[in-house]
């Protein structure tokens, strides 16, 4: 089954508040025949919006993301409901602190006769700790890589486990074309 181990649905099949606030996932849904959003308590604290009692549209989510990405995020939106089409999307947004948080967001349609969205379901998830991570490791890889175009003569990494060559110097890459 689909449901994380430890977490249980619900008889209607969503999962309980606590499971959602344990898994660190928000989740909302947007009713095309209403235009209504229905949001879980999590995903207003990770878009920096304040938790007040007022509605919460899909055009308050796209203002919440970033200049950077939020065309992106739009467009993916528009294409969820005109053809009920799902994504993935990392975007972020700007808190109120100044700070910057990465959102991982997966929309699943449900469409209706038309082939347009009747109505989206979405997860949310805090990534900023990953894309600071992948992007530390990427840093580390450009240094290495700049200090070891400086050695003299051909240097190569060999993974012995996977017999393959993980790392070749400008050197050796010259040499072998």
């Amino acid at each position: 089954s689909g449901t994380p181990q430890g977490a249980r649905a619900t008889s209607a099949g969503a999962f309980s508040p606590a499971a959602l606030e344990a898994s660190g996932i928000a989740t909302w849904e947007w009713d095309a025949g209403r235009d209504a959003l229905r949001d879980s308590a999590g995903l207003r604290p990770l878009y920096g919006l304040p938790s007040d009692a007022s509605s919460l549209t899909l055009e308050r989510l796209v203002a919440a993301v970033v200049p950077e990405d939020r065309d992106r995020f739009a467009a993916a939106l528009a294409t969820a409901v005109a053809q009920a089409t799902p994504f993935r999307l990392e975007h972020r947004v700007a808190l109120p602190t100044g700070s910057v948080r990465w959102l991982k967001t997966r929309v699943d349609p449900e469409a209706d006769a038309t082939g347009a969205a009747s109505r989206l379901v979405a997860t949310v998830c805090d990534e900023t700790a990953e894309h600071e991570e992948r992007t530390r490791l990427a840093e580390v890889a450009t240094r290495m890589a700049r200090i070891t175009d400086l050695v003299p003569g051909t240097l190569y990494v060999v993974d012995l486990a996977q017999e393959r060559n993980v790392f070749a110097n400008r050197e050796l890459t010259a040499q072998l074309g």
